[in-house]
């Protein structure tokens, strides 16, 4: 019995396809922006709860389920980020598209967020050690992950732009006779 051959065309297409979905093959082009995301979760989970304590004594209670929000964050955001190709773009040119396609991964990271602290709060129910959480921290999250995300794609834009009038030097034309 022989197996049936395939075409050539369509073994290289395959074999391509299958090169960018290898994680070995096609690193993430912008790991300072990774870096970037990392630190800005954890300033907005921190911040989203500064936020709403204003820095009291709520704030300092509630303090062991920031670090659990942010732990969970940290490690959800930027693969959802990830997904949609937040670290794939080249964000010197941005755009109206480019705002919306932010405005959903954050809003899909945050909702996955907010399903991961029920189930977590979930768990501290079992256990017996609930403390509560404040539903308006993770609007707030929302809101201020938006912000600062956007806020540091958008200013690479705004460094490439700066270079480029930097760049531009003023001309002056002289038409024959104009003296």
């Amino acid at each position: 019995m022989t197996t049936p051959k395939v075409p050539r065309k369509l073994r290289l297409n395959v074999k391509r396809w299958l090169a960018k979905l290898s994680v070995h093959r096609s690193p993430l082009r912008n790991r300072i922006l990774l870096l970037g995301d990392i630190f800005l979760i954890a300033v907005a989970v921190l911040g989203s709860f500064a936020l709403r304590f204003e820095f009291g004594a709520l704030f300092w209670y509630y303090l062991p389920q920031a670090w659990r929000m942010m732990l969970l964050a940290v490690i959800l955001k930027p693969i959802v980020y990830y997904f949609f190709g937040l670290y794939r773009r080249l964000w010197a040119y941005a755009s109206i598209r480019e705002v919306l396609l932010i405005v959903t991964a954050v809003t899909t990271a945050s909702v996955l967020l907010s399903v991961g602290i029920t189930a977590l709060a979930f768990i501290q129910v079992q256990q017996g050690n609930y403390l509560g959480f404040p539903r308006s921290v993770l609007v707030i999250d929302w809101l201020l992950s938006t912000i600062l995300v956007g806020g540091l794609r958008f200013s690479s834009r705004l460094i490439a732009e700066a270079r480029s009038t930097a760049a531009a030097v003023p001309a002056i034309t002289v038409w024959p006779g104009s003296l």
